[in-house]
């Protein structure tokens, strides 16, 4: 037959326990976001979407001079940012002198 007061060593135990667990939590929540994967042009999305990590270099006809990935509405970086996540690859990181079919212009 168990007892289902709360003793004093039990008052302690948990105490110490939840005393522990605090900086624990606070160290999984307070750690560094680890770096966003890239996006490699073999990629089967970037492949269909005929992603290239430089625009200079595609053949697609659809590409006119003067688009990059830093210039489209699905860039979530700044201008000088050399690789920033990319809406489109779900949040996966892409060149900023890239392009892909995809290519929108910023507003």
């Amino acid at each position: 037959m168990s007892d289902s007061k709360l003793t004093r060593r039990g008052f302690l135990r948990y105490t110490v326990l939840s005393a522990a667990a605090v900086p624990a939590a606070a160290a999984l929540v307070n750690r560094p976001a680890q770096a966003a994967e890239k996006v490699k042009p073999s990629d089967p999305q970037a492949k269909s979407l005929k992603y290239t990590e430089d625009a200079s270099t595609t053949d697609a006809p659809q590409h006119k001079a003067g688009q990059h990935c830093a210039k489209c509405q699905f860039f979530q970086g700044s201008a000088s940012d050399k690789y920033a996540p990319c809406t489109i690859f779900g949040g996966r990181e892409v060149n900023s002198k890239g392009w892909c079919t995809s290519f929108a212009p910023k507003a």
